[in-house]
């Protein structure tokens, strides 16, 4: 019979490595009481949207200060205790290592056995634990994938913040001696890759002049304290705070006390046409993307604003999209971001582009494939935002600062002179507006079907040498619009897919041209997360599918 400690570890032993931290806490009563008496007077009475954000965040940072007590407590650094560890656990845990370490002084085959037993059926007694935890995790989210997939990647995957910690770039084969030192190289990177793709553009001698003009202009109403409050509710509660340590949580179980305020902070940024400046400062962490892990090259930006600005930017895009939708402007090609489309929708239109022109008999090729800020009001012009309306879309995007983050260490702001801040409410949108005119092409023969930035090309004719031809002069005619709206061809993401029934109905060549770049063959691609094979036939896709679901199989483990 084995007896397991029940008794909650209170003391220190020795031997524990406990090391120290600082946690902050905060008194909610007091907290409710002076948010109550607060007077938002230097608020609501500026005409100013950067003075009205600085009172307004003066104010919110003065109160939680004086509400919130730092305390330093002390952690075992080596092992981070599970939530299904109960604090018994914790204790048969100490006494399996103290009767391991005794059999180092009388290692009889006696006291052996009984550390065995011990040892076995505190391992038994802990699985049941981590089971009936992830279990009643992943029971409670039975109706949430999403919830349900970050409960199995808890029992083998490491942590955003764990991976972030463990960013490590090299310049040139050169390891950097400090983190401060690479995330000044990574924000320096990120801020002036855009400018150097665009400075290598060639302008060519042909533009492409805005096929679209409307005629009516985009009018922005006053937004109210109702719509205020579905904003802040639909925050996650555990995103990030944002440079500016704005909890959501706070801000969600206080906000009618900060409606008025918010409100009128929207209302003065909508009238006059200017961003504050506290709103346009993006915090950067990196996301890896493929490739070699020491190259910056390979990562993906991802910006975070702070919550308030994100409360602003879902207000703006909501307008926007009302506009957009309203007068019918954005194309029917593109399927990302907008309501009603989804992913799906892409890959659907494509396969079905191809399987109908196969059926006819037809040969079909498909290729799959830095914003300017002044080319971009530009478009926003000719779409009927105008006024007062572009002047906060002009605010929106000049003098923006960003800040490069890795683990805890923040890089010294940089101004984003050019492109916008990927992972923010706006910049998804603006993107869809810039490159709205490029889904509305008219290329010979070829139909262009778009998810974002995620673009295929599909020309169909009734021999391969024509369908060469065409897909070489319609290429042409993107790179020169890509070109003449200052983007950049991604050449090694390129490539093109000949399709047909047989293998034996194949094309004599293996590349095509444009101007001077090569673009190869391949036999499938993954398109938004689908493999797309030659002759549209599932092998491929379903050969990845197992890769990864063999990969999943571990962590499941758990639950045999």
């Amino acid at each position: 019979m084995v007896n397991f400690l029940s008794s909650s570890p209170n003391k220190l032993t020795n031997n524990d490595q406990r090391h120290t931290k600082a946690v902050y806490h905060k008194d909610h009563i007091k907290l409710h009481y002076l948010f109550d008496k607060q007077d938002w007077n230097t608020v609501l009475s500026a005409d100013d949207a950067d003075l009205a954000v600085g009172n307004f965040t003066s104010i919110i940072n003065s109160i939680l200060d004086s509400v919130t007590e730092r305390k330093t407590i002390k952690y075992c650094k080596t092992s981070k205790i599970k939530p299904c560890i109960t604090p018994g656990i914790i204790c048969s845990i100490k006494h399996r290592d103290k009767m391991k370490k005794q059999l180092g002084f009388n290692s009889s085959n006696e006291n052996y056995e009984k550390y065995r037993n011990y040892r076995n059926s505190l391992n038994s007694l802990i699985n049941k634990c981590k089971y009936k935890y992830y279990n009643s995790k992943i029971e409670n989210n039975k109706n949430d994938l999403k919830k349900n997939y970050k409960v199995v990647n808890e029992l083998s995957v490491k942590t955003n913040s764990e991976k972030n910690d463990n960013f490590k770039i090299k310049n040139n084969d050169t390891t950097f001696n400090n983190t401060k030192d690479m995330a000044e190289y990574c924000n320096n990177y990120f801020v002036n890759n855009g400018l150097n793709l665009a400075k290598k553009i060639i302008t060519p001698k042909h533009k492409f002049r805005m096929q679209f003009t409307s005629n009516t202009s985009m009018f922005i109403k006053p937004v109210d304290e109702n719509e205020i409050i579905k904003k802040i509710n639909s925050l996650k509660s555990n995103s990030s705070k944002g440079i500016n340590d704005n909890d959501p949580k706070i801000i969600k179980q206080y906000h009618l006390y900060l409606l008025k305020p918010l409100a009128h902070i929207i209302n003065l940024i909508f009238k006059y046409g200017h961003v504050s400046s506290q709103f346009k400062v993006s915090v950067v962490t990196p996301v890896y993307k493929a490739g070699n892990r020491s190259s910056i090259e390979n990562y993906r930006p991802i910006s975070v604003i702070n919550n308030f600005a994100i409360i602003f930017e879902k207000c703006l895009k909501d307008r926007l999209m009302k506009f957009l939708e309203k007068n019918k402007i954005l194309s029917k090609r593109q399927f990302g971001f907008v309501r009603g489309r989804s992913s799906t929708d892409a890959i659907l239109e494509l396969t079905k582009m191809v399987v109908q022109n196969l059926d006819d008999g037809k040969k079909c090729l498909a290729v799959f494939d830095t914003i300017p800020h002044d080319s971009l009001l530009e478009i926003l012009r000719a779409y009927g935002i105008r006024g007062v309306v572009l002047k906060i879309f002009e605010s929106y995007m000049e003098e923006r600062q960003q800040i490069f983050k890795i683990g805890d260490v923040l890089s010294e702001p940089l101004e984003l002179k050019i492109g916008i801040p990927q992972g923010t409410v706006m910049g998804a949108i603006i993107f869809l507006v810039y490159i709205n005119s490029l889904t509305n092409l008219v290329v010979d023969g070829g139909s262009l079907i778009s998810y974002a930035d995620d673009t295929a090309v599909v020309f169909v004719t009734d021999s391969w040498s024509r369908v060469k031809e065409l897909a070489e002069n319609g290429l042409t005619k993107v790179k020169i619009w890509l070109d003449s709206n200052r983007l950049t061809l991604n050449v090694d993401k390129t490539h093109y897919v000949a399709f047909s029934v047989t293998s034996a109905n194949r094309p004599s060549f293996d590349s095509i041209s444009v101007e001077s770049t090569v673009i190869k063959e391949v036999t499938s691609t993954k398109y938004l997360g689908v493999t797309i094979d030659k002759n549209l036939k599932w092998d491929k896709h379903i050969e990845r599918l197992v890769t990864n679901i063999r990969k999943l199989i571990p962590r499941f483990y758990i639950f045999r």
